[in-house]
């Protein structure tokens, strides 16, 4: 069969009779390998044995067993739980504190030596049996050399919140013990409780210290040690660490539908497909700022939602909070295109630009909500609403935006309004499907998306390039048959962990709700 030439491909993405009949085979093959897959599948659940493994749980007597060795015996004291085998803590902060009023009876080890016996009494007498001040007294008559030693004495000060004498303990250790991630973490986590920014900023320095922690735990530390600089090199470490994530590939799969359906509003060329691309990576860039600001908005300033607040404040949140910072951002990043497109007086441009933008911040918010991957309808659903709010709303504004610039400046008004109602329309879309008191109104959500689309698409249909647009992909054709591989290859995946029925149901529902949505998008795109 000879290869199909552009033309042809261009006529075949325009006929609806050919994109109905591929998208039933594709659904029809796709049921068909999702069976296939689920009855081959090597980790389906067995819940008989999960149940047995649970009653085994439930019935265990070992938790009440006296604990065998030197490390169980200090997992024990720091946190009332015997088991069996030896357990670690993280770090200082799961230390359990002794119920007040409950002295209990001194611990009885076995078959461990004296001088570790003797470390063990310490450590119960200052933790468990709440005598610190005999504790440290016993603790420091040991040479400091010895093993756990410091470790111990961080542990008391630490529950006597001097976090200062507590950081000084677990930084001796951690020399005495290079191994002991639970030192390290300890000396930072003793910091950050004291207060003493500039005493954490100096930890955070260390790499030893503070590779210790998740890049999530890095950006809180940063940010209350205040330290703006390492903040933001924690963020793009974090930004660089999730294109290693397995949510990248859906994030990706839905991002290029999107770039796809965008690109034959116009006639492509080098310079254009070079812009485009950096469109893209300026949104991914604008995530990262708005994690940066997030951070400090939020975590240093208090500024969050609280859903003990009334509703009408918790929308405020998000309006004033949420929309505002990611708009801003967006349009922020948006700024060199604009000028560019506003100089060549080229408005398509900026509207095809403005939305990629969009469409990178999408692609990268994608990959934090993508956890569970290919198995999740999730990246169904954002991709027909949440990937088509970001680029309408950065689309609608930076075309205002480009036209103000072209006019030298005529046409505030004009940008300022369509940029405040972006923002709204943002914090609305937020609200009504995060604020518990109006989750009830959470299917105006999708007309919100809707609107916002009919409010991108119109202009961008009415700038649309027509010469030669014969010869070029429909948005229609890639829509359609976009969206079939997608859903579809999300069923397979999620037929590989979960029964086939549940898999095929999921797929089932999650399309038929959003139905309306996809028919107004096809709305949009049938004619061109």
């Amino acid at each position: 069969m000879p290869p199909l030439k552009p033309h042809r491909l261009a006529r075949l993405s325009r006929d609806r009779e050919f994109l109905i009949k591929a998208s039933i085979i594709i659904s029809v093959t796709s049921i068909i390998v999702a069976f296939v897959v689920s009855l081959f599948s090597p980790s389906k659940p067995n819940l008989e044995k999960e149940m047995a493994a649970l009653r085994e749980i439930i019935n265990d007597d070992s938790g009440k067993a006296l604990p065998k060795t030197f490390e169980s015996w200090v997992f024990f004291i720091r946190t009332g739980i015997s088991m069996e085998s030896p357990q670690t803590l993280r770090d200082c902060r799961n230390i359990k504190l002794k119920i007040e009023g409950d002295a209990g009876e001194p611990i009885e080890p076995e078959g461990i030596s004296d001088g570790e016996a003797e470390m063990l009494h310490s450590l119960d007498l200052g933790l468990r049996l709440s005598d610190p001040d005999s504790a440290v007294r016993r603790l420091r008559a040991l040479p400091e050399s010895l093993k756990f030693r410091n470790e111990f004495l961080g542990d008391i000060e630490f529950t006597r919140e001097h976090y200062p004498a507590a950081q000084e303990h677990y930084l001796n250790a951690a020399t005495l013990q290079p191994d002991s991630s639970y030192n390290r973490r300890s000396a930072v986590i003793s910091a950050w409780r004291s207060g003493d920014k500039l005493a954490l900023r100096k930890l955070l320095h260390d790499p030893l210290l503070r590779d210790e922690f998740a890049l999530s735990e890095q950006l809180d530390l940063f940010t209350d040690a205040r330290d703006f600089k390492g903040l933001a090199v924690a963020v793009m470490r974090y930004e660089i660490a999730e294109f290693i994530s397995p949510s990248l590939v859906p994030a990706l799969f839905t991002g290029a539908i999107w770039f796809l359906i965008l690109m034959p509003f116009w006639q492509i060329n080098p310079q254009r497909l070079l812009f485009s691309i950096l469109a893209v990576a300026a949104g991914i860039i604008s995530a990262g700022l708005t994690i940066y600001a997030v951070m400090i908005q939020e975590r240093m300033q208090g500024f969050t939602q609280n859903l003990a607040d009334p509703p009408l404040i918790q929308v405020v949140y998000y309006v004033a909070g949420v929309a505002l910072r990611e708009e801003t951002l967006k349009l922020l990043c948006f700024l060199p295109f604009a000028i560019w497109a506003a100089l060549r007086g080229k408005y398509l441009d900026g509207l095809i630009l403005a939305a990629l933008v969009g469409l990178g911040f999408a692609f990268k918010e994608n990959i934090l909500y993508f956890e569970n991957g290919l198995t999740s309808f999730t990246a169904w659903m954002r991709f027909l609403t949440a990937n088509v709010l970001h680029f309408s709303l950065t689309g609608i504004a930076g075309f205002y935006l480009v036209r103000m610039l072209h006019r030298k400046f005529h046409g505030l008004e004009s940008f300022l309004f369509s940029f405040i109602a972006v923002v709204i329309a943002h914090g609305l879309y937020n609200s009504v499907i995060a604020v518990p008191e109006l989750i009830s109104y959470s299917p105006l959500s999708t007309i919100f998306v809707a609107a916002m689309a009919y409010q991108f698409f119109d202009p961008l249909r009415s700038q649309m390039e027509t010469q030669g647009i014969a010869n070029r992909i429909s948005p229609l054709g890639v829509f359609v048959l976009g969206s079939a591989f997608l859903a579809c290859f999300l069923m397979i995946a999620s037929a590989w962990i979960t029964p086939f029925r549940f898999a095929l149901g999921v797929f089932a529902s999650g399309v038929a709700g959003l139905i309306p949505l996809a028919f107004a998008y096809i709305s949009r795109f049938r004619d061109l």
